[in-house]
């Protein structure tokens, strides 16, 4: 009889807390898809850079043109 009891207030507290819980996943589940975008914005943003310096870089290895003064 307490069992049943027990088991009735423990159903009866998951339930009330079952929608909190909800909202803790679905939250979870939006910061990990806002934080896949920053990174993708990151890189957008860093590949700019990172072209520069690459060009910056053959610019630098490339001997210049020989009819050049």
């Amino acid at each position: 009889m307490e069992d049943g009891q027990y088991l009735q207030k423990l159903e009866a507290e998951i339930a009330k807390l079952e929608p909190q819980a909800a909202r803790a996943q679905a939250l979870d589940r939006q910061i990990d898809t806002m934080r896949g975008r920053s990174r993708l914005l990151d890189d957008f943003r860093n590949r700019g850079r990172r072209d520069l310096d690459a060009l910056n870089e053959l610019t630098r290895l490339m001997a210049p043109p020989a009819g050049r003064t």
